[in-house]
């Protein structure tokens, strides 16, 4: 069957291809990136479900990042797919099918955004010493968990009911180029910005760190009311220094251990640090140099950039298709819909994939062949 030329039952939608060839090679490379996106997130997901040392409170946090990538990865998968098979989400017998797919793409695109938004301020709180906060969030977990579900599905109702959803090319979602841009870009954009905020301002901590010396290691009786056992301390207290871990350092009370709050505030600085892929020595934190540190506030500046990157290819085009009313060329329809198809993946590599990952993989590995060994050995 010969296809048609020319797609005029897309009702106008401009990110759709003129053409069914295009339509076909469009959905066929969104396929192949939806599904690496789906395989990055499910190894991050699966990291946090079998390798231990990677469930920190802050792993909870790049968990609920993955589960919503994850899912919008199987909803560009279920939508490219359709069209890869010879449907056609553009047809009026597929309209329920359409608005399924639009309600599920505003509602896990903006959940990610929100997601991002949340681990900055959990990282925030947890490396700038806020006691308070930080023990707040921790002894409250489904506190951060609220806001990406909750504004994500707020925001994706009130799409469908003033607006509507149908086919742009790939996916369904808000047809015009100019809504998109009004509800779900320009917000993006403010989250980027608050997050490069947010970092910046980490960054800034970071670099104002001291390795520990000879003389740090016999600490003053002021310096021991310090929290000595923190990866960073505020710039606000008497001197910047990196602490040890918590197995070494001292006990906030005279006379007791470390509280479980503190143990479990300073895994997650620990985790954090460890996170920048730090060269470990005998499972013992190392003290930590200038250029460690530098490298420590560099990697956090990497989630912003990331980030920007990834929607800056779909904002020129929502920007360019909405005020000249023109379709852009095929190829950069390609790019401009891939970028947004492949976050998933993105943040697997910049969130999940990471030296101490890999490496509890290769203990969880080691750990089942040893027990399969001994179990022959047994038999």
């Amino acid at each position: 069957m010969r296809l048609p030329d020319l797609l005029d039952r897309r009702s106008g939608a401009l990110a759709a291809p003129a053409t069914a060839w295009g339509d076909l090679v469009l959905n066929q490379v969104l396929f192949a990136v939806a599904l690496a996106s789906a395989l990055g997130a499910g190894f991050v997901m699966l990291s946090y479900t079998f390798i231990k040392e990677l469930r920190s409170y802050r792993h909870q946090l790049i968990l609920g990042l993955a589960i919503s990538d994850f899912f919008m990865a199987i909803n560009f998968l279920w939508a490219s797919g359709i069209h890869v098979a010879g449907g056609d989400l553009a047809l009026p017998k597929n309209n329920t099918t359409c608005n399924v797919n639009g309600f599920l793409t505003q509602l896990f695109v903006v959940q990610t955004d929100w997601w991002i938004l949340v681990i900055a301020i959990a990282t925030y709180i947890i490396l700038g010493n806020f006691k308070a906060a930080s023990q707040y969030i921790q002894s409250n977990i489904w506190i951060p968990w609220l806001p990406p579900w909750i504004m994500s599905i707020i925001i994706a109702l009130v799409c469908q009911l003033a607006l509507g959803y149908g086919y742009i090319g790939g996916w369904c979602w808000i047809t015009s180029d100019l809504n998109r841009l009004l509800i779900n870009f320009i917000p993006r954009w403010a989250i980027v910005i608050a997050i490069a905020l947010i970092y910046a301002r980490l960054y800034m901590i970071v670099r104002k760190a001291r390795k520990w010396d000879m003389e740090d290691r016999n600490p003053t009786p002021s310096d021991e009311m310090a929290d000595t056992s923190v990866i960073l301390v505020s710039i606000k207290q008497k001197r910047d220094t990196i602490g040890q871990t918590a197995k070494d350092s001292q006990p906030y009370d005279s006379g007791g251990d470390l509280s479980s709050y503190s143990r479990e505030r300073d895994r997650d600085r620990d985790e954090i640090i460890r996170s920048a892929n730090l060269s470990r020595s005998h499972g013992q934190t190392q003290p930590l140099n200038v250029a460690q540190l530098k490298r420590i506030a560099k990697k956090m500046m990497v989630y912003p950039v990331a980030y920007a990157i990834i929607w800056a290819c779909p904002t020129a085009i929502r920007i360019y298709q909405g005020v000249t009313g023109e379709r852009a060329p095929l190829w950069v329809t390609i790019i401009d819909k891939s970028c947004i198809v492949v976050q998933g993946l993105v943040d697997a590599v910049v969130y999940g994939l990471n030296e101490r990952a890999w490496q509890g993989w290769r203990d969880h590995i080691q750990r089942v062949i040893d027990k399969n060994k001994a179990g022959k050995i047994i038999g």
